[in-house]
């Protein structure tokens, strides 16, 4: 009995060996695929991709004027621009610059209030054509009576009243002129056209009054000339309105 069971043993140890290797089919298998020496290799773990960077380009791109139409025409309307140039005060380079600045800056002012960020004409001018176009009169100052007056406005006004319009470049003033209206009282501005300017002065004066065109050399020589006389009555100097920070400015140059 032993020695039969040792023959057959031996007898089909060769065919179990063939068996594990030749692959079994599904069914034998359970649905099941055994993995041999050539089976493929699992698949390798997820990573990230590394992506060279390309070289960065500029692109310029010039803003086309004509999406600003009312804004170009208003430009171009500009009647303090045109009495400049009528003048011959202004050509054409100054005002190229100052095209070109008033649209970087986003066409908000009067291309003529941009010209004078330029510096390209003197201060004075500019605000006397500007005062000339908007039909502001020019002044003669009689000192000695203005300063009669402003005693007599400082005395008679709250303290921070003087101090606001000097610092917005008014100043009341008597003409030298001899046929002046009795009862009005005149103030003097560098920048009559100036919104600013003129509700000041519709909140000060309470009965007739006209606002007249001097310069700013001219405001500071009378307010110097007052002070000598009045000392502790009217501010040592007044500010320019309508100005932008150093810092701003020189942006604005480098703009245009």
């Amino acid at each position: 009995m032993i020695q039969l069971f040792s023959r057959f043993r031996r007898q089909s140890s060769p065919a179990t060996q063939d068996s594990a290797i030749s692959p079994p089919d599904e069914e034998s298998a359970g649905g099941l695929t055994l993995l041999t020496s050539e089976s493929p290799a699992p698949p390798e773990a997820a990573g990230l991709m590394r992506v060279q960077p390309g070289q960065a380009t500029i692109t310029r791109v010039y803003e086309d004027s004509t999406l600003h139409l009312m804004e170009e025409k208003r430009a171009d309307s500009d009647r303090v621009i045109a009495y400049l140039q009528a003048t011959g005060a202004l050509t054409s380079g100054p005002l190229n610059r100052a095209r070109r600045l008033w649209r970087a800056t986003g066409r908000k002012d009067r291309l003529w209030r941009v010209l004078l960020r330029t510096e390209e004409l003197a201060e004075d001018a500019v605000y006397e054509a500007a005062a000339t176009a908007y039909g502001f009169l020019p002044v003669e100052v009689s000192l000695l009576e203005t300063v009669g007056l402003i005693d007599h406005l400082s005395k008679s006004w709250p303290d921070t009243v003087m101090p606001r319009l000097i610092g917005l470049g008014i100043l009341p003033v008597i003409p030298s002129e001899p046929n002046r209206r009795k009862g009005s009282l005149t103030f003097a501005a560098y920048d009559p056209t100036r919104s600013e300017v003129r509700r000041m002065v519709e909140t000060v004066a309470t009965g007739t009054h006209s606002i007249r065109y001097l310069s700013r050399t001219g405001i500071e020589q009378c307010i110097k000339a007052v002070s000598d006389f009045l000392p502790n009555a009217l501010p040592k100097s007044i500010r320019t309105i309508g100005t932008l920070g150093k810092h701003a400015d020189d942006t604005l140059r480098r703009a245009a």
